[in-house]
């Protein structure tokens, strides 16, 4: 007399434990594919996040940070302008100063403001020239 004991030996049993296992591992390497994927995308930013953007601004050789310093206050009343930094010497001799911006394009002039601020500073006898950073 065979006696069949429940559980042991059942093909049923192993089969159905075989597939819950496959599909769990199925699931971990997929979730896993996709954390991994993600991290792999590289987000390139072009500049600042976000204002205040620095617009360098340079000075003609010979001009004084003082004198660099009270030729900005003329273009710091315009609407763009968030702040102006503080003129400092370069080891070229010549004087540069950040003033700070609302955007960041200088060559479509986002708004009236910015091409009010570069025709400003392109009045501006003592400037030699400005742009944003790289």
């Amino acid at each position: 007399m065979l006696i069949h004991m429940s559980g042991e030996g059942d093909p049923g049993r192993w089969r159905t434990a075989l597939g819950v296992g496959l599909v769990f591992l199925i699931v971990v390497v997929f979730i896993a594919a996709l954390v991994i994927a993600g991290r792999g995308t590289p987000k390139v930013h072009v500049g600042p996040p976000g204002p205040p953007y620095p617009l360098s601004v340079f000075f003609r050789q010979g001009v004084t940070t003082s004198q660099a310093k009270s030729a900005l206050q003329r273009c710091s009343t315009n609407p763009e302008v968030i702040g102006i930094g503080l003129p400092s010497l370069t080891g070229g001799g010549t004087v540069t100063a950040n003033v700070y911006t609302r955007h960041l394009d200088h060559t479509s002039g986002v708004s009236a403001g910015a091409s009010d601020l570069f025709s400003c500073l392109k009045g501006v006898p003592s400037v030699a020239g400005f742009g944003y950073g790289e």
